[in-house]
C-alpha cells in the first residue's frame, strides 16, 4: 500500500484507479469497485500508527509504540481481501450460480479455487457475529454495519498488545512494557464511533447483506 494516505485526505482520480490496479482491478471492468480502493486511501490509520516519507521520496508508516517501520500499511490484508471478495461475488452473481442459501442461511461455491489465488483473509461468520455483539450491534438487523465491524476484527491490534486468556476463559489484553491490562480492546476509541455512525447513516450503495468467506478447502462460501 505504498501509495496509500491517511488521515481521510482528497485524493485524485488517478490515485484512485492506480491503487484500485494494484489491489487486483481491470480497468474498466472493475469501475463499480473504485469505491474500494478510494475508501482504503482516505481510512484513517489504526491507532499508534502514522504515515511517513522517506529521503527517497518512498511512503512507510510507523508504530511509535512498538517503534516498528514498514512499507506495508496495517490494513492492506483487509482491504486487498475486500476487493477480492466482492468481485469474486459479482461475478458469481453474474454467472446465476449464487442460488438459495441452506437453511444456516450460507452456500459453498462448487467450483474451487486455485491454492495461488486463495489470498483472502480467513475469518469466520460467527467471529463476526461475536464481534458485532461486543459492539452493540444486532447482525440481522444491522447488516449494514458488518463491513466496517469485520475491519474491527481484521484490524492488528496496537504495537506492543496481545490478547490473553485468563484462567476462567475470559478474553483481555495485555501491554507488557506498561504492564497494563484491558478487557476493553485497545482499538475501541476508534472504532466505536465508526460502527455507531455506520449503524445510525444506515446502508449505503455499496453495503450488501451478503458476505463471501472462504472455506478450508479454497471455495467460497456466501453467508446472509
Amino acid at each position: 500500500m505504498a501509495n496509500a494516505g491517511a488521515s481521510g485526505r482528497e485524493t485524485s482520480d488517478e490515485e484512485v484507479r492506480s491503487f484500485a490496479k494494484f489491489l487486483g482491478a481491470v480497468l474498466p471492468e472493475d469501475e463499480d469497485l473504485l469505491w474500494i480502493a478510494k475508501e482504503a486511501l482516505t481510512t484513517p490509520l489504526p491507532p499508534g500508527w502514522s504515515e511517513h516519507v522517506s529521503s527517497k521520496g518512498e511512503v512507510y508508516f510507523y508504530n511509535e509504540q512498538s517503534d516498528e517501520s514498514t512499507h506495508k500499511h496495517p490494513l492492506e490484508e483487509h482491504y486487498s481481501s475486500l476487493f477480492k471478495e466482492h468481485k469474486a461475488r459479482r461475478q458469481q452473481d453474474a454467472g446465476g450460480n449464487a442460488g438459495a442459501g441452506t437453511a444456516a442461511g450460507h452456500q459453498e461455491s462448487s467450483k474451487a479455487q486455485d491454492d495461488s489465488a486463495i489470498e483472502y483473509v480467513r475469518v469466520s461468520p460467527d467471529e463476526i457475529v461475536e464481534f458485532a455483539a461486543y459492539y452493540g450491534a444486532d447482525p440481522r438487523v444491522h447488516w449494514w454495519a458488518l463491513r466496517v465491524i469485520r475491519q474491527a476484527l481484521l484490524t492488528p491490534l496496537p504495537g506492543g498488545w496481545r490478547e490473553v486468556v485468563d484462567r476462567h476463559g475470559q478474553e483481555y489484553y495485555y501491554h507488557e512494557q506498561l504492564d497494563q491490562s484491558t478487557r476493553t480492546h485497545p482499538v475501541d476509541s476508534y472504532y466505536r464511533p465508526r460502527i455507531t455512525n455506520a449503524i445510525n447513516q444506515g446502508p449505503q450503495p455499496e453495503d450488501s447483506a451478503w458476505m463471501v468467506f472462504v472455506s478450508r478447502g479454497g471455495a467460497f462460501v456466501y453467508h446472509n
